[in-house]
């Protein structure tokens, strides 16, 4: 087979794989990747300039380190807009939507925002449990209150700051995640993410549950009232959304959703990924192994991250699952960061996948289900990892640790099975769909 390129951690490495395989990956876009300047333009044609100069007080959400694809250059865009709309520093906030996860240090927020930026805006690191630093602006069907952080929901215009992706349970990231469960209290978040579990359901699952879906989602449907009861309250929302995929000049921004009408321009930027993203499996050929690239860095810098990808790679092989097989995934990522999350090891203390999932259940994390649904995939497939994550650490989550590419293929093939192979250059920008 003619040599391929893969993506791993900030090095790409080249190999002559020593099989035929078939590359499933996403369309290139036939243009370069969009600058700050091309980007800006789409805002300004939006009408953003116009509201930040009349809004006395502006709310930038933006994703932290878990999702930094497109940060940069969309926040750079929003810099250069804020100069032209005349916005002093005191009407500006950037805030952190971290969920429940983990702060950051001021290092990373500094290269992920950009040091111009966050020199002209006041920086405010979301908290879900500090009830002090939130509002309350409704109630969510069954009586819940909805609790945001005050700088958003208090805001008169909201600038929503992400990338569309493809989402393994809320359909897609970006839009109404940046509020929720970006800027919400803790309540709502456990209570939002423990709709994904259903014992009635696949594998304990709710059904509707899945990437590239939002309508009958349980999970993305909270996510949309949420927002639309933050509207509700008063002040004005502008999503700014990156696209994120491949481009013959190196992957990056490839289009924007952007608008005051945004859950339309959201829903609309999901199909434009979807019909950039999504790859059509034959069910009659499956794949039996697939060799499958995080991207590299920053989409494999620690295995919380690189689960997106891994999960597709799983789903480019889950014909051949369904048929009885147990296909091997050959994983490259990284995960230089580690795991990613502190608890994310104490999760994989638990001795069956039963007992992990009753845990999840009795005391919900997000950490528990991003590490539940690891362990799932493991169990129905052979994952050869290459990855800095130690053995021990791979052994807890099902998988087998390759030094080297070279290795990992090296005890793929040694196990004397016929199989067709799928590469997935960069497994987390491409959606297997049957």
């Amino acid at each position: 087979m003619a040599p391929t390129t893969l993506a791993y951690g900030r090095d790409r490495l080249a190999v002559e794989l020593p099989f035929e395989a078939t590359p499933i990956q996403a369309r290139v876009a036939p243009t370069p990747p969009l600058g700050a300047n091309e980007v800006a333009a789409a805002f300004a044609r939006a009408g953003l300039v116009e509201a930040l100069a009349a809004a006395r007080s502006i709310a930038i959400v933006v994703n932290d380190q878990t999702r930094k694809g497109g940060m940069r250059v969309t926040l750079e865009a929003i810099g250069a807009l804020l100069d032209r709309a005349g916005v002093a520093a005191d009407r500006a906030t950037l805030v952190i939507a971290y969920g429940l996860h983990a702060r950051q240090s001021d290092a990373i927020s500094a290269e992920i925002y950009g040091e111009a930026l966050l020199g002209r805006v006041r920086l405010v690191h979301h908290d879900a449990r500090d009830r002090a630093t939130l509002v309350r602006v409704g109630e969510l069907e069954g009586g819940h209150p909805l609790e945001l952080a005050a700088p958003v929901a208090m805001a008169e215009l909201r600038v929503l700051v992400g990338a569309i992706s493809f989402h393994y349970h809320a359909g897609f990231s970006g839009g109404r995640k940046a509020i929720m469960p970006g800027v919400a209290d803790e309540a709502t978040i456990v209570r939002n993410h423990l709709r994904v579990l259903d014992r009635s359901g696949p594998n304990g699952r709710a059904a509707g549950c899945a990437p590239a879906r939002l309508d009958g989602n349980p999970v993305s449907e909270e996510m949309f009232a949420a927002l639309r009861l933050l509207d509700a309250r008063g002040g004005r929302t502008f999503l700014a959304n990156a696209i994120l995929g491949p481009t013959a000049a190196g992957a990056g921004i490839v289009d924007v959703a952007c608008g005051f009408d945004h859950e339309a321009r959201f829903r609309s930027g999901a199909a434009r990924l979807y019909a950039l993203g999504v790859a059509k499996l034959d069910p009659a050929r499956p794949f039996g192994g697939v060799v499958a690239s995080a991207g590299g860095w920053p989409y494999d810098a620690s295995l919380y991250q690189a689960h997106k990808a891994y999960d597709n790679a799983f789903r480019a092989v889950s014909p051949s699952i369904a048929r009885g097989q147990r296909p091997t995934i050959v994983l490259l990522a990284r995960c230089d960061e580690g795991l990613g999350h502190a608890r994310f090891a104490r999760w994989l203390e638990h001795p069956t996948r039963e007992a992990h999932y009753e845990a999840l259940l009795a005391g919900y994390e997000i950490v528990g289900q991003t590490s539940l649904a690891v362990r799932d995939k493991a169990a129905f497939s052979r994952t050869l990892a290459v990855t800095d994550l130690d053995d021990a650490t791979c052994a807890r989550l099902g998988w087998e640790r390759a030094r080297t590419l070279e290795e990992a293929l090296a005890v793929a093939q040694g196990d004397g099975v016929a199989r067709r192979w799928a590469v997935m250059p960069s497994a987390g920008a491409v959606l297997p769909v049957e």
